[in-house]
């Protein structure tokens, strides 16, 4: 899972709308992405691989 906008310190002048992505979550499915983040996080692997 990924949010849908980067966290940022920069959010008090956002509009309620790109506030409300913050919150939002997507899972990932795109192989690209998923190979992309077991990359960057190993410790996220499922166990038994």
């Amino acid at each position: 899972m990924r949010t849908k906008l980067g966290k940022s310190h920069l959010r008090r002048k956002k509009s309620a709308r790109a506030r409300r992505l913050y919150d939002e979550m997507l899972v990932v499915e795109s192989p690209a992405i998923r190979k992309r983040v077991e990359r960057l996080a190993p410790y996220l692997r499922e166990k038994g691989n």
